[in-house]
């Protein structure tokens, strides 16, 4: 027993899919993301997940009950483009250190069965100046040469902690092509705006994503910005009046 529970939605088949999978780290890059271009895309529910080890959340879409990992897939409606079908997993809830292992080995699991071919994972990393960018590493050497294709940095050295590097190491057993972009993100907030970026490197590769509206995760990011400021503003310390100064 994994100690997981699927739960099936959906039997719809899924044709040559790459799959997107985000859950939340550093900003909740991955999980913003994920459930952007679910949400935009209209993306229907296959399967779901949840586990004891878990925590006991409940995640309502459009008034229905949904466990706190979700598969949603979307077939290609226009077969003469030669690209794949897309299925994208996103959660709110990050899975502790066993769940990385056990979930990990069930979607892999579940990709084969849908004949998922290729497999990108969004990581956030703590961003330390503004110049910072995105790396992205590979667990093969097919999963490598994709990395070009985003746009960005290869990683040569480092280490991937949590979900997202276990999926590595074991993608590259089953030789299954999974590709980890790292993109830096504040390591206090959430972080539409970083979030923002990755769309733009992930729509290099999915055409669905190209010209998506990204605006409302800037506005999102702004007003984010406007609450910190306010806040800030309401902390400061008031200047007494003159004949309340302690000191002079």
């Amino acid at each position: 027993m994994s100690g997981i529970k699927v739960f099936r939605y959906d039997d719809g088949k899924l044709n040559d899919a790459i799959a997107i999978v985000g859950f939340p780290t550093v900003g909740l890059v991955g999980s913003i993301v994920t459930s952007y271009i679910v949400r935009e895309l209209k993306m229907p529910i296959l399967r779901g997940m949840s586990s004891d080890e878990l925590s006991p959340y409940c995640i309502l879409i459009d008034g229905e009950p949904y466990p706190p990992v979700r598969i949603h897939g979307l077939c290609r409606k226009d077969d003469s483009r030669n690209c794949s079908d897309l299925m994208v997993v996103t959660s709110e809830i990050a899975p502790n250190i066993t769940q990385c292992y056990t979930i990990t080995d069930e979607l892999l699991e579940m990709f084969m069965d849908y004949g998922v071919k290729k497999v990108i994972c969004l990581e956030g990393i703590p961003r330390y100046c503004k110049d910072d960018v995105i790396y992205a590493c590979g667990s093969t050497p097919g999963a490598r040469e994709m990395i070009g294709s985003f746009g960005v940095e290869p990683l040569e050295t480092g280490m991937i902690k949590g979900l997202t590097g276990v999926m590595l190491f074991e993608g590259k057993e089953r030789g299954m092509d999974i590709v980890t972009l790292l993109c830096p993100a504040d390591p206090k907030l959430p972080d539409p705006r970083a979030a923002a970026g990755v769309l733009d490197g992930l729509a290099k590769v999915i055409p669905e994503l190209k010209g998506m509206d990204t605006s409302p995760l800037f506005q999102e990011a702004e007003e984010l910005d406007r609450r910190i400021r306010a806040q800030s503003e309401s902390d400061a310390p008031k200047a007494l009046p003159e004949d309340q100064h302690i000191y002079g």
